[in-house]
């Protein structure tokens, strides 16, 4: 895929903001966490991945009373779950905090009526390239460099797309849906089905 991006400088994708708020005491300890467990950059960067694929619950396949919106990347941490969005920021704050560009990505998908997905598209200073990491979960995609690792495979015959912008902060529409519903089930009711989008420079 050729991606677009806010700012062709992959450095641009290491700032702290509300959402991927990796100056957070929350992320920094989880980061740490991670990080003595760690033997290399990559092994960070796979660590990191596998905890919140794994560690961090989608909400969605939590029993319908323990759900919860998280909307940051450290209420994401902290409760240990959130939807695809901050599962997304989550990874990314983590990515950041050590020093790895890491932005956001999406998808729609269809499932009766059309939802964004959202991912974290990940810098790899190695081979100067950009992958996208879906830490949906649990147990899937497994952890590669070499390629994507997709949770969902957008069908164009469904209408499915793989959009190719790498946002540094979450897309409007995203941020809108999080910040509009304090009522779980409201907000899994209204999940924006397209993006505001950006103009790449």
């Amino acid at each position: 895929m050729e991606y677009q991006y806010e700012r062709a400088d992959a450095n641009y994708y290491l700032a702290p903001s509300v959402w991927i708020d990796h100056d957070h005491a929350a992320v920094a300890d989880t980061a740490r966490r991670i990080e003595r467990a760690s033997t290399s950059a990559r092994d960070y960067l796979e660590q990191a991945f596998l905890f919140v694929r794994d560690a961090v619950s989608h909400s969605n396949d939590l029993p319908p009373g323990e759900r919860r919106i998280t909307r940051t990347a450290s209420e994401a941490l902290v409760q240990r779950q959130g939807l695809c969005y901050t599962k997304s920021f989550a990874f990314a704050a983590l990515l950041r905090w050590k020093g790895i560009p890491a932005g956001l990505c999406y998808q729609r998908l269809r499932n009766g009526k059309p939802t964004i997905h959202g991912l974290t598209a990940v810098h790899i200073a190695d081979e100067s390239q950009w992958l996208r990491l879906d830490t949906r979960g649990p147990g899937r995609p497994g952890f590669t460099l070499a390629a994507d690792a997709l949770y969902y495979v957008a069908d164009p015959a469904k209408e499915e797309i793989d959009y190719p912008c790498i946002y540094a902060v979450p897309d409007r529409a995203v941020t809108d849906a999080l910040t509009s519903h304090n009522d779980f089930a409201a907000l899994s009711d209204n999940l924006p089905g397209s993006l505001h989008g950006f103009d790449p420079q």
